[in-house]
């Protein structure tokens, strides 16, 4: 095993892209803490096994939810570097917009956020986004008939959270809203720990 190693920390493990990110450290022979809504839920995690059954590295699963405040601190523990990932995708089996996309993925990622902020080992921080939050094909929806029921969220409304990510890290500034504007709805962006404290090493 390669002597200069790390412990990462990857969210939403059992997603797509995830999933590959998982499968690349593991064969450099990283130790990766992967954070997934039911470790004990074999087809969500059978494939992570799979690949760590194979590779060098050591594959450690945690159990976390995007909107538990405390449920990443744990995963996060001796991790130098962690990437954030986890998003919900749902195309049907909701009735609230809201609830089932918007919150999860504004509220996680500030709760993901400020967990690392506790984490007196993180140094490098990656925040992950993807163009399909915001555009695509529509192949996903394919033989899926569109509900006529509205999602209570006016367009207007649903374009300005769909832009909002949390800022991080916080300026400490008494009343400053830990929400900006970007355009993409979860911003691409890696932050590094110096001696000065976290700044933006990459957009």
């Amino acid at each position: 095993m390669p002597s200069n190693t790390h412990t990462v920390m990857i969210t939403g493990a059992s997603g797509y892209i995830a999933g590959w990110i998982v499968k690349l450290l593991l064969e450099a022979g990283h130790t990766v803490h992967a954070t997934v809504r039911d470790p004990n839920k074999a087809a969500s995690v059978a494939h992570l096994n799979a690949i760590a059954e194979k590779a060098p590295g050591t594959l450690k699963l945690f159990k976390a939810d995007l909107l538990d405040a405390d449920s990443f601190d744990a995963a996060m523990q001796g991790c130098d570097i962690l990437m954030h990932t986890a998003s919900p995708f749902v195309l049907d089996g909701f009735t609230d917009a809201n609830e089932a996309l918007v919150r999860p993925a504004v509220e996680g990622t500030r709760n993901v956020l400020n967990a690392a902020l506790r984490c007196d080992t993180l140094k490098r921080v990656v925040l992950t986004s993807s163009v399909a939050s915001v555009y695509g094909d529509a192949t996903d929806m394919k033989g899926k008939r569109r509900s006529p029921k509205p999602t209570g969220i006016p367009p207007a409304a649903l374009i300005t959270i769909r832009t909002s990510t949390p800022r991080w890290p916080p300026s400490g500034k008494p009343g400053e809203s830990m929400i900006t504007r970007r355009p993409m709805p979860k911003t691409a962006g890696i932050w590094s720990r110096s001696t000065r404290g976290w700044c933006m090493a990459r957009h």
